[in-house]
């Protein structure tokens, strides 16, 4: 019975999601430019600005495979800081599988806007930005699932995780932060080296499912939490990203330039991630074209 359930599972999540666009939401208007220039000075990098007290979308210099996985990310967090950590990073979220090389490379302005100028809620936003992928960018896409490695967040016998503190102050050299935010700071001057490198990550009033999405970033990996906890919690870690990489072992405790991501949550949080695999879901793309002229 269970190897019919993920059957049945697997057949409904492979429907094409390009099949009702005329019942989505639309942008009134929107205008595509690709981009033939460097940011300017002062100008953002990247940058994908939402206003959805008006429903505008400004994305500058952005890639289309950055605007899928902004589409079709089911569970994108709605707060602005966390969104666009999950969005810039290499394994956080929605991963998108397939499709041309320049999907990655070139890059677009985009700005568009709704037909009327009315509060719209993210999940909207999304829907408007599926239908412009479709009718600018011919893209036709579908949901899989496909067994990858990932990490479990699991505790360990000695698990110590402090519990949150309203009224403790910032570490020292850090800002304070926003409770249920969990940033990634790098304290003092940027060494010459990436080895010698430490980042910093902290926040108050933290779950463990924020953590577990944080720490994809730094572990290469989904990271499920299967902590079983339900508090909240402040964070405070100091790791090396360089020891911290993929192809590097878990016990870089005596690295000189510190601790890997591995060893400082199992430390300081009595956390540990747990090598494991099982299906993730994954956006494949069927086609996609250059986009139409404005």
């Amino acid at each position: 019975m269970k190897h019919v359930v993920v059957l049945i599972a697997a057949l409904l999540i492979s429907i094409p999601l390009s099949h009702a666009q005329s019942s989505r939401p639309q942008f009134e208007v929107a205008s595509i430019k690709p981009r033939t220039i460097a940011p300017r000075p002062g100008e953002p990098t990247v940058q994908l600005s939402l206003d959805a007290s008006k429903g505008r979308l400004v994305a500058t210099n952005v890639t289309p495979k950055l605007l899928m996985r902004y589409a079709y990310d089911r569970q994108l967090p709605k707060d602005e800081m966390l969104r666009a950590g999950v969005l810039f990073s290499n394994v956080s979220g929605l991963q998108v599988i397939g499709g041309p090389n320049w999907i990655s490379t070139e890059r677009f302005d985009i700005e568009a806007k709704p037909p009327a100028v009315n509060a719209i809620s993210q999940e909207e936003m999304q829907l408007m930005m599926q239908s412009l992928l479709e009718s600018r960018f011919q893209l036709k896409v579908h949901s899989d699932l496909r067994e990858v490695p990932t990490y479990n967040l699991v505790v360990v016998k000695s698990g110590k995780l402090p519990p949150s503190d309203a009224d403790a102050p910032p570490p020292p050299g850090l800002p304070p932060q926003p409770r249920g935010m969990l940033r990634t700071f790098t304290i003092g001057k940027p060494p010459s080296s990436i080895a010698a490198l430490i980042q910093t990550m902290y926040g108050r009033g933290v779950s463990t499912s924020t953590l577990a999405m944080q720490l994809e970033s730094w572990a290469g990996r989904p990271v499920f939490d299967k902590t079983n906890s339900t508090g909240l919690y402040d964070i405070h870690l100091e790791f090396s990203p360089a020891a911290s990489r993929p192809q590097a072992t878990t016990d870089t405790a005596s690295d000189p330039s510190g601790p890997s991501i591995f060893t400082a949550i199992q430390q300081e949080l009595g956390l540990k991630l747990e090598s494991s695999k099982g299906p993730v879901e994954v956006l494949v793309i069927d086609s996609v074209q250059r986009p139409s002229e404005n």
